[in-house]
Parts: C-alpha cells; structure tokens; sequence
C-alpha cells in the first residue's frame, strides 16, 4: 500500500510548509519579515547547492543545463522545499495585501492543489483530456510538477496562513478528523496504487485534511518545562540541508536494508547538526552559522 511509505510519512512536508507559514504570518503583516524569510530561505538554498554541486562535480554527475534549469525553475536538490516555499510565501503575501480577501487564497489553493492532484497523482483518469495531455508533453510539466509551489507550497502554505488568523479546531474533533483522514489516505493509496497504478504518491487528496487536522491537534499540546526551541529549529533545519549528502556517501557502503542507512543516516545527519551548533558558539567558528 503505497509501500507503506505514503502511510506513515506522506504528512512531513505539508506539516513543515504548514507550520512555516503559520508563524510567519501569525504576527501582523510586515513586508520586512517576510523579505528576511525569503532572504535566509534563499541564502540556505544557495549554500547548500553549491555544497551539492561540488558533490557532483567530484562524481561526475554534473549537468550545467540540467542545474541551471532545477536551481532557478524547479528547484535543485532536495532544496526545492527552500526554493518553493519562497515562491508561495510571496504568492500569498501579494493576494492577501492587493485583495484583502483570505478566502480568495483558500479558494485559489484549494483548486490549485485539486488540479494538481487531478493530472498527477490520477493521470491514468484523466489521460486523453486534450489539456491534460498538452501539459504533460511539454516544457511546462518539468518545471511545474508535483512538488512545484503552485500544486504543493501554496496549498499548505494557506493552512498555515489561515491558523495565523483564525482559531484551532477543539482537539475531539481534531482527532476526529485524523481518524478519517487516515482512514481514506489508507484507502486511496489501496486505489491509488493497486488499482489505479498512479505514476506519483506525492499528492494525496486526503493528505490536505489530515494535515489541517493534526497541525490543529499539535499547535494545542502544552509542553511543562522550558524548552528550547531555537536550537530545536537550527538543528531541524541543519539535518534537513545536509542528510542527503550524506545518504549519497553511505550509498557506496552498500548497506543491505534501508532501515539501517536510515538509522545511520539520521545519526550522522544530527551529530553534524549539533557539532555546526557547537562550533558556531565559538568566535573562530562563528560564521558558520550561515549554514543555519
């Protein structure tokens, strides 16, 4: 069933889209804040693609073309999450500040991500629409494709944007609504997969609902004790940028099951997390903190 995969983690990048717009936009407006978010959005991204790009360089993967064409359009890397959530972010920004309509991007969202959903995930119904077609055989679907702002970020971006301005749902009917969303991701991804054969799991109708749901729940949890939680983001944030490259590196130590590169994976990924941190504190080492 979607290997299991689209079960149990399908729900990690909408939540992050999710909770990134929700505490960019739960203060008021200010274009300055959200000029400094795409500027640190960006500046991770550059980072990080040149670390990426002296990796392929080395092995011999690089393409100049293909570069040029995934860093500035759709995204290079895993980064695209960087990349695209910078798109949305000003997306949004200018509809809510020229219409002052929330509900218009609700509405533009929401029939973006249907679309979306529609032509990728469940092509094979929707194969032979003249419009359809025309989209998926030219140049437009390599850069506007599943993961692209306009068919992922946005969407979640806009659940983020609306809990910044309005209230939570009670947690029952929160937990309610994880319970069903659960129930039919189960039972689309058995569709979806077994029986429709779709050609990507990355969209989900039901992954919309569960998101807004278990980000009503989590936001409500109080936690006893202090905490702190921008260490917490440095690290995330840290282990996000660089655990590619190191899930390249172990590849050549044929690891013989993919629980274990994971495990290994995730270790390396926040010990290198925690020694940037550490080092950062330090005056010699303070400009690494760039890589954060």
């Amino acid at each position: 069933m979607d290997n299991a995969f689209g079960m149990l983690t399908r729900i990690a990048v909408p939540f992050f889209f999710v909770s990134s717009s929700f505490f960019l936009f739960k203060k008021d407006f200010s274009w300055k804040r959200i000029g400094n978010y795409c500027k640190r959005m960006l500046m991770l991204y550059i980072i990080y693609s040149f670390i990426y790009v002296i990796y392929e360089l080395i092995t011999g993967q690089f393409v100049l073309s293909t570069f040029l064409i995934r860093f500035f359009i759709s995204g290079y890397q895993h980064l695209w999450f960087l990349h695209q959530s910078v798109i949305a972010v000003l997306v949004i920004s200018i509809i809510i500040r020229l219409t002052k309509r929330p509900w218009l991007l609700y509405t533009i969202a929401l029939v973006c991500f249907c679309i979306g959903v529609m032509i990728l995930t469940y092509y094979p119904l929707t194969k032979g629409i003249p419009i359809v077609e025309q989209y998926r055989h030219s140049i437009i679907y390599e850069i506007v494709f599943e993961r692209s702002w306009i068919f992922y970020a946005l969407p979640y971006m806009a659940i983020g944007y609306y809990f910044a301005k309005n209230s939570f749902l009670k947690k029952s009917v929160s937990v309610i609504g994880i319970v069903i969303s659960y129930l039919l991701l189960a039972a689309e991804s058995f569709v979806g997969v077994a029986l429709i054969n779709v050609p990507s799991t990355v969209l989900w109708f039901s992954v919309m609902p569960l998101s807004f749901c278990i980000f009503s729940l989590v936001s409500q949890i109080k936690l006893k004790g202090d905490r702190n939680t921008l260490s917490l983001r440095k690290l995330s944030t840290l282990i996000y940028c660089i655990h590619l490259l190191i899930i390249y590196l172990l590849g050549y130590f044929n690891m013989p099951w993919h629980f274990i590169l994971f495990i290994t994976a995730s270790g390396i990924s926040t010990l290198y997390g925690i020694l940037v941190i550490k080092l950062s504190t330090i005056n010699y080492f303070r400009f690494l903190n760039i890589l954060y």
